[in-house]
């Protein structure tokens, strides 16, 4: 294999999933080699006490070992581990971080919001064009980030630590999601945004990966396609969806196939999140993109070979 043409991966260490992303060099654009996820939950039992668990701590590494195993054998010259909320704001993340990095052999970083948000644009900007005002929203279990952007780059953008985990944690909800649960969330997250979104309004809303593609997968019962291109959804099937998820019992949730298990006690959070951003913004329509900072590292490692 020449000079290159080598694969690279890239490991999101996020709060809820940890994903693991291998390309190479192709033309006209990388070729994707592999694209997964394990459900972790490295922030249950610890996040909102700024630590990272016993039993989430030997999950983190244990999926660790298996993505290492999967790098080995695609021939992966570059690998990067990128850290995000549960590892930097916990008191035991730098060791976390000082393990994975004796233990494996790699480099791991630890990024804080504001660098987490533009390599999200910058995976998001590798297939989706802006030719209209569009915002970015990414949900993660420790932070959500925000990018609002045009056709001439950023023209906003702020992370905040009210990821689902964090939510899930601090607040009890009803079974089935109650009308108070859902302005209970409403509220925490006027609270917690400062104002950010009072002056923004555009037509598109872009969902970064993650409970996106649940959504998606549910909508259509099928997975969601490979590879990097966005979908479409108009807001009439976004709210449907919506809707079917808040009313839907934990047990209705746990036995259905389209929903990880990871996601299963958390997405009607994420959901709600949602709901909340499309009608402070006004959204017209739903882009999909399954791109977000595990695509903005690999790319910036093909970049550097």
């Amino acid at each position: 294999m020449s000079k290159g043409q080598e694969p690279v991966a890239a490991i999101d260490l996020g709060t809820n999933t940890f994903n693991l992303l291998i390309i190479k060099n192709g033309a006209p654009h990388p070729e994707l080699l592999l694209s997964t996820k394990e459900g972790v939950a490295l922030g249950m039992g610890g996040i909102n006490d700024n630590r990272i668990s016993e039993d989430a701590w030997q999950r983190g590494m244990d999926c660790l070992g298996r993505f290492m195993a999967i790098c080995k054998e695609y021939g992966c010259t570059k690998i990067q581990a990128i850290a995000t909320s549960a590892i930097r704001n916990a008191i035991n993340g730098k060791d976390f971080v000082h393990k994975i990095e004796e233990e494996f052999d790699i480099p791991c970083k630890v990024i804080d919001g504001i660098e987490e948000a533009k390599l999200i644009y910058k995976g998001v900007c590798l297939t989706h064009n802006f030719d209209r005002k569009g915002l970015i929203m990414d949900i993660g279990g420790g932070s959500t980030e925000f990018i609002l952007a045009d056709e001439n780059g950023i023209l906003a953008m702020n992370s905040f630590e009210i990821g689902v985990s964090r939510i899930f944690q601090q607040f009890s909800f009803s079974d089935p999601f109650s009308e108070e649960d859902k302005e209970k969330i409403n509220t925490y997250l006027e609270e917690k945004t400062g104002g950010f979104f009072d002056t923004i309004s555009c037509s598109d809303f872009i969902g970064s990966s993650g409970s996106f593609e649940t959504l998606y997968e549910l909508l259509y019962d099928k997975e969601f396609p490979e590879g990097f291109d966005p979908v479409m959804l108009s807001r009439n099937e976004m709210e449907v969806m919506i809707d079917i998820l808040l009313r839907m019992t934990a047990k209705e949730r746990e036995r259905h196939h389209r929903i990880l298990p990871v996601r299963r006690k958390m997405i009607p959070i994420a959901a709600a999140k949602m709901k909340w951003i499309m009608e402070k913004t006004g959204t017209e329509r739903i882009i999909i993109t399954p791109c977000s900072l595990k695509e903005g590292v690999a790319f910036d490692l093909l970049n550097n070979q």
